[in-house]
């Protein structure tokens, strides 16, 4: 058995793992954030959206393997924020819409060589900066991107009225 993380593009027999990893995140999230809808409502349409917006904005659709195993996966595109205030550098980006790693496959790896295929992807365009979200109450997501070098941009607050 290796310890190895391959990254490649997503091919069409990963489809059904990557709906189901999708699903998966969905009902997590969905623990933290209690207005999301249950994974498998949305996870085949969210799917067919995510991969469409990825090729159509200079993007991917990777997934990681190990030992001939999807362990995980990202997507991600090319963004241009439309804030007149930027600097015209800081309005290009690159953004990762989703990031999965199987739960037999954490804290090996796997998220590490994901995220570093997205940046060179952009750094690859010329893109300088790459963002990423997550649900305010996702520690353990945020413990792994502030670990991986981002660090918080903007925050967004709510307030349930009625």
């Amino acid at each position: 058995m290796t310890d190895a993380v391959t990254v490649a593009p997503c091919a069409a027999a990963d489809l059904p793992a990557i709906e189901a990893f999708l699903a998966a995140l969905q009902d997590h999230e969905g623990e933290l954030r209690v207005d999301l809808r249950a994974g498998r409502e949305v996870a085949g349409e969210y799917l067919a959206a995510i991969r469409d917006k990825s090729a159509a904005r200079s993007g991917a659709l990777l997934v990681a393997s190990r030992d001939g195993e999807v362990a995980g996966f990202v997507c991600f595109w090319h963004e241009q924020d439309d804030d007149m205030l930027l600097q015209d550098e800081a309005r290009r980006y690159g953004y990762v819409s989703d990031l999965f790693v199987a739960p037999g496959q954490r804290r090996k790896g796997v998220a590490r060589a994901l995220l570093a295929a997205a940046e060179r992807h952009f750094a690859a365009l010329g893109v300088t900066r790459l963002r990423i979200n997550a649900i305010a109450a996702n520690a353990a997501a945020r413990a792994l991107y502030e670990a991986h070098g981002f660090a918080p941009l903007e925050l967004v607050f709510e307030k349930r009225l009625g």
